[in-house]
Parts: C-alpha cells; sequence; structure tokens
C-alpha cells in the first residue's frame, strides 16, 4: 500500500491542525438565561482552560489573541455592536489552569427588538479561530401585572415603576422595571425571583418616590423588595407565613412595612 505522505510528514500536519489547538485551548459559554424580557441584563458566561505549559494573554486590543461575540438575529444578520471594548484590561490564563470571564451582552449589543438571538463565542490564538457551543436566548415582551408612576425629586424626571412576569426554568418570574417615559429611558430591569400566581403583587410608592414590592414566592414565604427611582435596590427581605393576610402598611411618615408575617434572620 502507498502513502500520500510519509508517517513523519502525517505527525506534522496533525500537530499543526485545529484539532490540536482544541486540546491545547478549551472554550465553553453559557447564558444566564435562554428567555429574557426587553431591557433585562443578560450576561454569557465564558470558561476558558489552558491545557499548556505557558500563560495564554488575550486582549481586546490585539486581534491575534482575544475573545470576543457575534450577535444574530437571524442567520447572517449581525446585531450592531455598540460597547467596541467587550472586557477590559488583559485576561491571563496560567498555564494547566482555567478563568472564567463574563461579558454583559445587553451592555455591548443592541438588544432591543422582540424575538429569538443566536450568540457565537469566538477566540483568536496563535493563528487559530476557537469557538464555543452556540448559545441561543430569546426575547420576549414579558406580561405586565402592575404599574405605578412617581415623581422624584426635582431634575431627576418622571418615573414610572412596573412589575412584569414571564415564564421560565418552568415557573413564573416576577420583574420589576424602571422607565422614564418622557425620555424613553429604561433605567434598570431587575429580576425577583419566582412568583405565586394566587395572589398579586402589591406595588406602593413610598414619601420619598421609591418602588416597594410585596409578592408571595412560594407557599408561606413571601419577598419584600425597596428600591431607589434608578432602580438601586435599597433593601430586601423574606417573610413567612402560613395565614392569609399579608401586606403592605403604610405609617404615618409614609414609609412601608410588611403586616401578617415574621421576617427571617436573613434578608434573603
Amino acid at each position: 500500500m502507498k502513502y500520500l505522505f510519509k508517517p513523519y510528514q502525517l505527525c506534522l500536519l496533525f500537530a499543526c491542525s485545529p484539532l490540536i489547538a482544541h486540546a491545547q485551548v478549551d472554550i465553553s459559554a453559557r447564558l444566564s438565561q435562554t428567555t429574557v424580557i426587553q431591557h433585562e441584563p443578560i450576561t454569557a458566561n465564558i470558561r476558558i482552560r489552558n491545557n499548556t505549559a505557558e500563560p495564554i494573554r488575550l486582549t481586546p486590543e490585539n486581534p491575534a489573541s482575544t475573545v470576543w461575540l457575534q450577535v444574530e438575529r437571524s442567520p447572517g444578520r449581525l446585531v450592531r455592536q455598540t460597547n467596541p471594548d467587550l472586557f477590559e484590561g488583559e485576561i491571563i490564563i496560567p498555564p494547566m489552569d482555567s478563568i472564567s470571564q463574563a461579558i454583559q451582552i445587553t451592555d455591548s449589543f443592541d438588544i432591543r427588538a422582540v424575538g429569538p438571538y443566536t450568540v457565537r463565542v469566538r477566540m483568536a490564538w496563535r493563528g487559530q479561530t476557537l469557538g464555543a457551543q452556540t448559545l441561543f436566548f430569546d426575547v420576549v415582551p414579558g406580561l405586565e401585572l402592575d404599574q405605578l408612576p412617581a415623581v422624584p425629586t426635582e431634575g431627576t424626571g418622571t418615573r414610572l415603576y412596573r412589575l412584569m412576569t414571564v415564564n421560565r426554568n418552568r415557573r413564573d418570574e416576577l420583574l420589576f422595571r424602571v422607565d422614564d417615559p418622557n425620555a424613553n429611558i429604561c433605567f434598570a430591569v431587575i429580576p425577583l425571583g419566582s412568583f405565586l400566581r394566587v395572589r398579586p403583587p402589591q406595588l406602593r410608592v413610598d414619601i420619598n418616590h421609591n418602588a416597594v414590592i410585596l409578592h408571595q414566592a412560594s407557599p408561606g414565604r413571601y419577598f419584600f423588595h425597596q428600591f431607589s427611582p434608578n432602580g438601586r435596590l435599597i433593601r430586601q427581605q423574606t417573610y413567612t407565613s402560613e395565614t392569609p393576610g399579608v401586606t403592605l402598611h403604610r405609617s404615618e411618615d409614609g414609609q412601608y412595612t410588611v403586616r401578617g408575617a415574621t421576617a427571617s434572620l436573613t434578608p434573603r
């Protein structure tokens, strides 16, 4: 039998092939969620393992040794990247070790339209382009359960507080959204956890224009949240009660407390 290549030539070919590059570097990725509502943050968590005896250095400034994402709305239709630098500084993967890097997709790409998206994670290294498995997620409008307007202190604009729900991970989840409807700005979309539809969630605005939310997360378990007009978490607490009638109560000073339930020892 005649060989097209001599045995030592075959060894050289395989040593230069992408298969060996993949054996030297393993890259994988996953998404924080596969279903999100509009403007909700979604993160690509990337893991890179260095199986070589030398450190690997990746920087956004060096296209020959870096990590990047391609986001598509449909095959071949790329989503506009709004932030040129997906990560800051330098990623160093020590020899025979691995690192994890989180990239905020919604901060770096124009993810506003409802529909399915595809994410491809790519890494350039030693003349090779390596890729993780292809990822998919859907942007949905979500279902609005309640809304309340708020007028913060002078100079900060108006606010519209909303409670949204979406079904994912085989359960209903509640989310809090903050908008300035006049400026067409969404300040935050924040997941609040699982949500039971046994009773509607309660949304109130306190004297300081903060949003106060109470909802039932599971049988006998309630979540309390308080947010600033810009969506900053001020306070959260878990409450328990085996009887109905758990509610938000407004005191004389304009603040809200939870009645009919006992606060847990830990905030959440």
